[in-house]
């Protein structure tokens, strides 16, 4: 079982019951390489949505989202950091 299933599993459960949302997930971009915010750990696995990640649209694109819209389940899209205000989060637990 890799790391992203292990951890995610069960909030993906919950955001399929709680419908079409979009959350970052604490991944960030130093330089041309992506890490685990909480300990700059590399990946490694991920799940891109097609032609992600493209650096599009903003000064800033060094923040990842997931989405969950029936579509896109789970898929990952690179964001501008500077606009996360209305976007909601996963938080990490260890249990």
């Amino acid at each position: 079982m890799n790391f992203f299933f292990r951890n995610f599993f069960f909030v993906f459960l919950f955001l399929g019951l709680v419908g079409n949302n979009t959350y970052l997930i604490g991944l960030i971009k130093n330089d041309t390489k992506w890490f685990w915010i909480d300990n700059y750990t590399k990946l490694n696995y991920t799940n891109w949505r097609i032609s992600e990640p493209n650096s599009c649209c903003g000064m800033n694109v060094k923040c990842v989202t997931v989405n969950w819209n029936g579509i896109m389940d789970d898929q990952w899209s690179d964001i501008d950091c500077d606009n996360m205000s209305s976007i909601n989060f996963i938080c990490k637990k260890k249990v």
